[in-house]
This record gives C-alpha cells, structure tokens and sequence, in this order.
C-alpha cells in the first residue's frame, strides 16, 4: 500500500484497511489477556481521527527535533511513514532506537488509555521525530480515541493481587483538557499524572 493517496476513494479505501489492521491487533491483545469476550464492547468504544503529518526540513539554525517526545493518549495509534525517517522510540534502559521503515509497512503503538483499561499489562512507547535528511518527511496517523461521554475505567479482570489497581476512572475529555492546561507537568505519562490511585 502506497502512502501518498490520490483522492477521495483512495482515503476511503486506505482508512478501512487502517480499521480492520487496528481491529486484528486489538483482538490478539485481548485474546492474549483471555479477554475475548470483552473484544466487541471495547471495540463500541472508539472512534478514529486520520491524520496526515507533514515535517519539513529544518533551517541552518534549527533543531532536527520534529515532534518532542511524548506517549500517545489515546487508546492505540497506527503509523505509515514514507521513506524518510525520522521515528525514534525510548527503550527501557532509555536509549533512543531508529525505527528503520518502508512505506509498505506500519508502526501500531499501544496508548495510554488502553493501558488504563489493561491495568499496565502492556508498554506504552514515548516516542518523538527526528529529521535527519534533506526532504521532506510525510506520516499518516491513524489515532483510535475514545468516544465522547465514555468513561475509561479499568476491566475488572485486570486487577488482581498480583496486578493491584492503578488507575482511577476518567473522562477522557477531562483528561484532555487537563493535557491541554499542561497539568502532566514533568510526570513522563499523562495518566499517571491525572488518574494515578497512588496520587
């Protein structure tokens, strides 16, 4: 699949293919927690904004940092780069790694709300772009939101005495806008900051 797209069909086609891919990772993640059955309500959830990104080459005097690094707060998050790199993603021992793509593959990334639901069962990337070449860099976006008026709460099947609660239940356009006034401060994940239970 190509990433630039020539009209309107194209965008149509090219967005259905990005639902059902988000739709095949969501069942394995769930299926692989035992939560199967749960798979169509969550999937009732969520909604989807497709996003085309566009970062230009930097001037002499710039910085090559194209997007500062941050954890995406939705629920998951599909990336189609073309062939100019740029996405770095923060490791555990907090290195920075070069992810090396072609524009016929795709980055799916786990947000911060899904990890509220699933009580931290998976890592949520910090990532950020990097222009390190003289052209112009495109990616397409596309971000899995929660529905407006939903609550986002974690499934009870993820808590346990292993696996203590972490998180409180939030509105997701509170957490929003709470995001928007800066309330993260310097806490690396916004959640953590917003519906912690140990704050």
């Amino acid at each position: 699949m190509y990433l630039f797209l020539c009209g309107s069909e194209d965008i149509h086609l090219y967005s259905n293919k990005l639902f059902e891919l988000d739709a095949m990772v969501m069942k394995m993640v769930f299926e692989s927690l035992d939560l199967g059955p749960y798979f169509n309500e969550y999937m009732e959830l969520k909604c989807y904004t497709l996003k085309l990104m566009k970062y230009r080459v930097p001037k002499p005097n710039e910085s090559d940092l194209g997007l500062h690094a941050h954890a995406d707060s939705g629920i998951m998050t599909i990336l189609h780069q073309n062939d100019v790199e740029g996405l770095e993603i923060q490791m555990k021992d907090d290195k920075w790694f070069k992810v090396k793509l072609s524009p016929h593959l795709f980055t799916v990334m786990v947000a911060e709300t899904l990890n509220v639901w699933l009580n931290r069962r998976l890592h949520v990337p910090y990532h950020r772009v990097f222009i390190r070449e003289n052209k112009t860099r495109f990616s397409l976006g596309l971000f899995a939101l929660p529905k407006v008026g939903k609550l986002m709460k974690t499934m009870e099947e993820m808590v346990d005495e292993e696996h203590p609660l972490s998180f409180k239940s939030f509105d997701y356009d509170e957490f929003i806008k709470f995001l928007f006034r800066g309330g993260q401060g310097k806490e690396k994940y916004a959640v953590k900051a917003y519906c912690s239970v140990l704050n």
